[in-house]
């Protein structure tokens, strides 16, 4: 484990905005049921089951991510608490992985790839921080591009995040699959986002 930087004390705490530094590290076999007594005392309402394994490297600058290079492995996940909002987020197994740079107005995703019980996605690109229109984004010689294709079991999906993105309470979907492959494509003048689901 390594960890090197600064942080800044203001008056509501510690913040990292404004923070410059690098870190690495690597954490084995975690119990997350072990973590509850530091969820009650930083007063984060989460209960956790499952072990995780993971490795992570982060280089931040002026506040923000430079550059965010994580692993992560875990399994018998079950995890819920008013940070989900009522959800609970549940799977036998997940491996994730998400390797990205930004600068000034930019995210360039090298890779971002979920694998769990209920979702496969695979997805690389470039967005930007902040969305102006979709005419900035469609241009030709802008450097926005997204890459990817995904599959996930619907109604496993939904029934894990419904609250978190504040789907209707009597909106529900009870079985069905979603699949589908997102490509951007530059073609003279104009680019073109193309995405075909089944």
């Amino acid at each position: 484990e390594e960890a090197v930087g600064k942080r800044k004390k203001t008056e509501k705490g510690w913040s990292n905005e404004g923070g410059t530094g690098h870190g690495s590290r690597e954490v084995n076999e975690l119990k997350l049921a072990s973590l509850e007594q530091i969820f009650k005392l930083i007063k984060v309402d989460v209960s956790a089951e499952g072990r995780l394994d993971a490795d992570i490297e982060a280089r931040l600058r002026n506040g923000q991510f430079e550059t965010l290079d994580v692993v992560i492995t875990a399994s018998n996940l079950n995890i819920a608490g008013d940070a989900l909002k009522g959800d609970r987020i549940e799977t036998d197994k997940l491996d994730a992985s998400v390797k990205l740079t930004t600068d000034k107005k930019l995210i360039n995703i090298e890779k971002l790839r979920v694998k769990a019980d209920w979702l496969n996605a695979d997805m690389a690109g470039t967005i930007p921080k902040t969305f102006g229109s979709l005419e900035d984004v469609l241009r030709a010689d802008s450097s926005h591009t997204l890459n990817g294709e995904f599959d996930c079991d619907l109604a496993a999906t939904l029934r894990q995040v419904k609250n978190i993105f504040n789907f209707k309470k009597d909106f529900d979907i009870t079985v069905g699959r979603l699949s589908g492959k997102v490509d951007t494509i530059s073609s003279g003048s104009q680019k073109t986002v193309s995405a075909r689901m089944k």
